[in-house]
């Protein structure tokens, strides 16, 4: 019984307890978007790795606000990340779909989304 006693509460900490501290201190555990590296803003920072050497990169990326289309959102997400002492740039576009619909029977609405195009390049050198 004490077994089931801890993990339930170890549960309730998880689930509840930890991601409020952690939303206080300004960290967010469930990010909507596609950044994956470190974000403040406009600042943007991530690990590369395609070299065999791990490489900072740092620079900016920007989220357009959408254009509605009917019940279809497209937001585009644009990354410019770079290394001066490496010589290495990338430029990355990604261009998410969001499709709105209404459930009549409880009246929620239901969003969906999906990457619909994603290009990369990488300039090392």
């Amino acid at each position: 019984m004490k077994k089931y006693i801890s993990l339930l509460t170890a549960i309730f900490c998880l689930t509840f307890i930890i991601p409020s501290l952690a939303s206080a201190q300004g960290i967010n555990f469930f990010s909507p978007g596609f950044e994956g590296g470190i974000a403040n803003e406009n600042e943007y920072a991530e690990m590369l790795f395609i070299t065999g050497k791990p490489i900072l990169l740092e620079g900016s990326y920007t989220i357009s606000p959408g254009r509605m289309r009917g019940n279809v959102l497209t937001t585009n997400y644009i990354y410019k990340l770079s290394n001066s002492e490496e010589d290495v740039k990338l430029d990355r576009r990604i261009t998410i779909e969001t499709t709105f619909s209404k459930e009549e029977t409880r009246g929620q609405t239901i969003a969906v989304s999906r990457i619909t195009s994603s290009k990369e390049n990488i300039k090392i050198g």
